[in-house]
This record gives C-alpha cells, structure tokens and sequence, in this order.
C-alpha cells in the first residue's frame, strides 16, 4: 500500500493511521532488499511511502498477542523465469533438507498455483508467500514434464536463529580464554602514623 507519509527507519514498523486515527497499516522499508536498520533512508523526502494493509494480518497479530513470534513461511527452493512468457516459476534449486525436498519437488518443475491461487512470475509468487508463516502448511501445484502434480509442504522458517534446515547454522562465536588471575601482591607494610615513632629508633638527643 502506498502513502505519501514520510517513512522512516524511525517508523519502520509502525502504524499507518488514516485522517479518522483509524490504524490501516503498517510501515514498512522502502527498500524490502535491504538488510540494514536504515534500508530505503535515502527515499525519506520523496514523497512516496508503503506499508503493509491491515486486511489479512489478523492471525499474525493474534499470534503476537499470545506472545509467540512468527517468521515467514520458506519451501527452501530457488525460482526462476520459465521459457516462452509461460506463466508460473521453474525451480531452479532445492535446498538439501529443506520443506521441498521433503515434499518430493524436483528441479525443473513449474509452479503453477499455491493454494488454488495461479502463480504468473516470480515477483506474484513471491507475493503470495509473503501471507503464510513458518509451520503452515501449503498446496503448491506443479508441471513436472507435462503432468500435473500436487505436493503438501510444510513451511519452515527463514530466521536463523530458528532450528531450520533451510539455512546453514549459526557460526559458533570463538570462546575467549580467560587469563589467569594475578595473585594479589603482599600488603605493603603500613607506615607509622606522622605521631608514631618508628620501631627499633632511638630518640633524638
């Protein structure tokens, strides 16, 4: 959804509220590709703005107030344009244990639909996706060789920080040796007092 508000890394998140204050959507970066916390900054003065509506976030903000957190839905495969301007994505790739090998994709297959719903390029089906989280489940139609094919996949999640076989797992940070504690030194002997006289001293005449 597109607005003319100024967004910001500073309201990436946020709500989209109408003339009336009544939240339409939610803010987002403007530029989805990149990863860092100030993606799109430089767009801030150019009038245009996005955010994703409202409609169809229902179960991922009931998720949310229940304290669960949610990741997107990945069948671990790599899409790409088909030949002859045919609609639908050929796979390209399919990741080593991921949610598509497990469901018998293979490459070279065309998706055609997800749930019912035709896929026309990669840009709509990655649309479609952007609607299912991790651990749903999915009826994605194939054309493998001519024959129609229907396969179930269970989605995984894209977070690495999640036990998923999508991607590789985290670096291990190197631990740190600690150095060996220094003995504390002796004290030092306490000096007299400025109204104490040393020990073992003799008066002076």
């Amino acid at each position: 959804m597109q607005t003319d508000a100024n967004i910001s890394p500073a309201n990436y998140g946020g709500p989209l509220i109408d003339i009336e204050g009544n939240v339409i959507g939610i803010c987002v970066p403007l530029s989805p590709q990149g990863g860092g916390d100030a993606a799109g900054v430089e767009w801030y003065d150019s009038g245009i703005g996005f955010a994703i509506p409202m409609s169809g976030l229902d179960k991922l903000i009931d998720q949310m107030k229940q304290g669960k957190n949610v990741y997107p839905g990945r069948m671990g495969l790599q899409p790409g344009p088909t030949q002859g301007g045919k609609s639908g994505v050929v796979v390209t790739q399919v990741m080593p244990k991921s949610s598509a090998e497990k469901a018998g994709v293979k490459v070279g297959d065309v998706i055609t639909a997800v749930d019912g719903e035709k896929i026309q390029d990669g840009l709509h089906l990655r649309t479609v996706m952007g609607k299912y989280l991790a651990g749903e489940t999915i009826k994605v139609t194939l054309d493998r060789a001519g024959k129609t094919e229907e396969v179930t996949i269970t989605l995984e999640s894209g977070n690495p920080d999640v036990d998923n076989p999508l991607l590789p797992p985290p670096t291990p940070k190197p631990k740190v040796e600690e150095k060996p504690k220094v003995e504390e030194k002796a004290k030092t002997e306490e000096k007299p007092k400025a109204d104490e006289k040393p020990k073992g001293t003799t008066p002076a005449p």
